[in-house]
């Protein structure tokens, strides 16, 4: 527990990776079965910007708990930052098959709907969905905000982006002025 413990306060930092993941590394072998510390060793492989073991990692974690969402989303957000976007999708929507409930994988999915594979009714579908599972969301509704403006919806996407300013304003989610931004490219 307290290498564990010490891997957190390392990560959370920002400041030593390295120290993050020896200590992770040596929680995992006191308690090679707790997924959390995978899940968390995995994640701080990947702000290390050292993806390759942030992928065996999180595949490890899959072989000790394979019905665990959050490893499926953290792998999806890891494909999809490298770009394999048809197995990002895949893990999403594992993980949302675990969690019926996972605001974040419904988020992501939606993004990647929207961004990468331009299919808006399957983004906003699932940024609703994600909304849906947890209404003080901020980003979720800026995301849905997005497919509505590109949608052509502009009153719908300025009523989200109100609402994800307001809510960031108690959860500081995202920067404020990206949201300001896209209230004025509605209206330009």
């Amino acid at each position: 527990m307290i290498a564990q413990t010490l891997g957190y306060i390392f990560h959370e930092s920002k400041e030593n990776f390295d120290a993050a993941i020896s200590a992770y590394q040596s929680a995992s072998l006191l308690n090679p079965t707790d997924v959390d510390i995978y899940i968390s060793l995995g994640s701080a492989f990947y702000d290390k910007g050292d993806y390759a073991n942030a992928l065996a990692t999180y595949r490890m974690a899959l072989e000790v708990d394979p019905n665990n969402a959050r490893i499926h989303c953290n792998l999806g957000f890891l494909l999809w930052g490298k770009g394999v976007i048809e197995e990002a999708v895949k893990e999403y929507e594992k993980a949302i098959k675990l969690d019926p409930n996972y605001d974040i994988a419904y988020n992501n999915l939606g993004v990647i709907y929207l961004d990468d594979l331009g299919y808006i009714q399957e983004a906003i579908n699932n940024l609703s969905k994600a909304i849906e599972s947890n209404t003080q969301y901020a980003l979720a509704n800026y995301n849905l905000g997005r497919a509505m403006a590109i949608k052509g919806d502009k009153i719908e996407a300025a009523r989200l982006f109100q609402i994800a300013m307001d809510l960031n304003n108690q959860t500081n989610e995202m920067d404020q002025r990206e949201i300001k931004v896209k209230i004025q490219e509605l209206f330009e």
